[in-house]
């Protein structure tokens, strides 16, 4: 399992130059949305136990593989029961590559504000752009000959590693290890709040030449409506990441636009 957040960082290149909107052409051709669309992803999910339903203010911050350079970026999650929504707002990412005049010129094409919506139960990711009042529509491939079906044995092992304070919160520093979606054996260090219910505030997980950390803030316990994990109804709908760009170009040429695929 890895969360692959670049698709985050990338996304000021992707919709200003040809040859970066290439790289996203994997999604397009019907690869998984890295990282499963949004940081939370179904191994990563195991971690919150019994938290099914919840809402919070999401840091994450880590080194993206691409650029080798640092960046801390910051958002809205809402999870419920292995449904998710993260919303991004380019401008408030800090390193990764992504400079002032990259972040200028996405939020001047409407693309400065993306929503990820993760939908396992429909294997469908919805990358959306209030900006635009548009989304995409990215299908899951069915799980290759790798993927190994989740068993009981599978759940997370816990050992205790310490105590620790974090943002106030009294919480219990665990190990966990827990098998990915290939089955491989994983390791992450969680901090349980002990005045949440043991909510894991901070997870900290590292893969290869990626490190992920997430600290989730100001959390509400309480389960989110089901229409957060939908594209706006109104919005119109594109089968590809290159549709939508092309329609994003030709506005702003003042050209005629394409019409959305249904």
């Amino acid at each position: 399992m890895k969360l692959n957040l670049s698709i985050f960082l990338t996304l000021g290149a992707l919709v200003t130059t040809c040859s970066a909107l290439a790289q996203f052409g994997a999604a397009d051709a019907a690869s998984p949305v890295p990282g499963g669309g949004t940081p939370i992803t179904g191994p990563i999910a195991k971690l919150f136990g019994a938290h099914q339903g919840f809402s919070c203010d999401l840091q994450v911050s880590g080194k993206d593989p691409s650029s080798k350079k640092s960046f801390t970026m910051f958002g809205k999650l809402a999870f419920l029961e292995s449904k998710s929504r993260f919303e991004l707002d380019l401008a408030k990412v800090k390193g990764g590559g992504i400079d002032d005049s990259m972040k200028a010129q996405v939020a001047a094409m409407g693309l400065g504000e993306m929503v990820m919506i993760a939908r396992p139960d429909k294997k469908s990711t919805y990358v959306v752009y209030p900006g635009l009042e548009a989304y995409v529509l990215l299908a899951q491939p069915k799980p290759g000959p790798s993927a190994v079906p989740e068993s009981a044995s599978d759940q997370p092992v816990i050992t205790p590693v310490g105590n620790e304070t974090i943002d106030g919160h009294p919480c219990v520093k665990n190990k966990y290890r827990f098998k990915d979606d290939a089955g491989k054996i994983q390791d992450a260090l969680v901090w349980n709040a002990t005045d949440l219910k043991q909510f894991p505030i901070r997870i900290e997980h590292k893969e290869a030449d990626q490190s992920i950390r997430l600290d989730f803030k100001n959390v509400d316990l309480s389960k989110p409506g089901e229409p957060l994990f939908e594209p706006t109804a109104s919005y119109s709908k594109y089968g590809s990441m290159a549709s939508l760009m092309q329609n994003v170009i030709m506005k702003k040429l003042g050209g005629g636009l394409p019409e959305p695929s249904k």
